[in-house]
């Protein structure tokens, strides 16, 4: 299920939750990191799991900043969208 949609298709009573077959097919909440569940999950019940569990990078040549005169961006972890640390 594309995951851009599940919000909608709850909302609209298109798709159903999943909460009773994942309690009766024994699949461990544990065995997943939190976000697979959180991040659709709508009002307390479970729709989907996130299919994709990616991981975002990015690759930067640092030469080409220092020649443009750009500072680079920080290695390591960067904050995400919002954060203020």
């Amino acid at each position: 299920m594309n995951d851009d949609f599940v919000s909608e298709l709850a909302t609209s009573n298109k798709i159903h939750q999943l909460d009773c077959f994942i309690q009766n097919s024994g699949m461990k909440k544990d065995d997943y990191y939190p976000i697979f569940w959180r991040s659709l999950n709508l009002a307390g019940y479970q729709y989907c799991m996130n299919p994709l569990g990616g991981a975002n990078a990015v690759y930067a040549n640092m030469d080409m900043f220092k020649e443009a005169g750009i500072t680079p961006p920080p290695r390591g972890r960067m904050p995400g969208p919002g954060s203020s640390c």
